[in-house]
């Protein structure tokens, strides 16, 4: 099993945690970047109420299985408007990131991509993908009909993965 979070990061990584491989300790400054980007996931989905969507399936599990391999992750939610629906993708991050992100997208943000790709995959859901600057409360809504990745491309990496982890 992988988790959709993780995919589109080091395929060491990815090989390690499959083969039970305990990670470092995560260091203190992570865990209180999550706690902040947990927050900043809250106000943006009050933001986005505010301007007429309804946010629905929050941190709703879902999963791909395949006969190789199973992903699993949860989706930040549902948003639907005008009787249209949409998957809610949100990312907070620092102005040096969301500058980055706003100036270049998914080509420099690959974890993203492959994330995203996997949870439209899991839906089967045009996109909302809200990216926020924690620093400044800036916010970048992108509406997606088709996700940023060809989901074969997501798939044969993950199978490249496993079967690494078969060989050992």
């Amino acid at each position: 099993m992988y988790r959709i979070s993780s995919l589109g990061t080091c395929p060491r990584a990815l090989s390690a945690a499959r083969l039970g491989h305990e990670p470092l300790p995560e260091p203190e400054f992570l865990k209180l970047a999550a706690r902040e980007g947990e927050r900043h996931e809250k106000w943006v989905v009050e933001d986005l109420e505010s301007e007429g969507w309804q946010i629905t399936d929050r941190q709703k599990e879902v999963k791909l299985s395949y006969p190789a391999f199973e992903l699993i992750g949860h989706v930040d939610g549902l948003a639907r408007r005008n009787g249209e629906q949409r998957l809610l993708e949100i990312k907070s991050m620092s102005r040096f990131r969301f500058a980055s992100f706003t100036g270049a997208g998914f080509a420099r943000f690959r974890e993203y991509a492959f994330q995203v790709t996997a949870y439209h995959r899991a839906v089967n859901l045009p996109i909302l993908y809200v990216v926020k600057d924690r620093d400044s409360g800036k916010r970048v809504n992108l509406e997606l009909d088709t996700p940023p990745m060809d989901w074969n491309e997501v798939y044969e990496a993950v199978l490249g993965v496993e079967i690494a982890v078969r060989k050992k």
